[in-house]
């Protein structure tokens, strides 16, 4: 027996590749589809509500942002 892992960033080629898979009577252990947009992660943020202690987006970056010197100014 063998495991094949695969990336695929095309959905309709996911969907291909499982109709062809399912032809063949291959067992399909497990399909992983954590891949999300940016977009879909920010909304499970604000679902959860994650940025209700924050008040001002600015004050918090500006506290949290770590200064550093640049090179070649004094």
């Amino acid at each position: 027996m063998a495991k094949l892992v695969l990336e695929i960033s095309n959905q309709k080629d996911l969907e291909l590749l499982l109709s062809f898979a399912k032809r063949l009577k291959v067992n399909i252990l497990e399909v992983d589809k954590q891949e999300q947009s940016p977009v879909f992660w920010l909304e499970q943020l604000a679902k959860i509500d994650s940025f209700k202690d924050i008040d001002d987006p600015v004050e918090w970056q500006r506290n949290t942002r770590e200064e550093r010197q640049l090179p070649f100014r004094d």
